[in-house]
């Protein structure tokens, strides 16, 4: 089971980041055309909790950093 997935860190995610959301790019569920921007989830403890939704995501530059960001570590069951 999944748990405390928001209100840590924003996440960078593998997505480019596409408004709306890109619907034939996608492999495996993920946007991997070069776009420069990614997409980030999950929103701080500082956010509200609209940012928090699961399907809210944000952009930012790949060169961006904050104490505000992090990644989470998956794996393929």
């Amino acid at each position: 089971g999944q748990a405390d997935l928001v209100g840590n860190v924003w996440e960078w995610t593998l997505d480019f980041y596409a408004d709306p959301f890109a619907q034939a790019t996608c492999t495996d569920g993920a946007d991997l055309t070069s776009g420069g921007i990614r997409s980030i989830r999950g929103g701080t403890c500082f956010d509200d909790a609209s940012f928090m939704a699961v399907s809210y995501r944000h952009n930012y530059g790949q060169s961006g950093h904050s104490p505000l960001f992090g990644v989470r570590c998956a794996r393929t069951p």
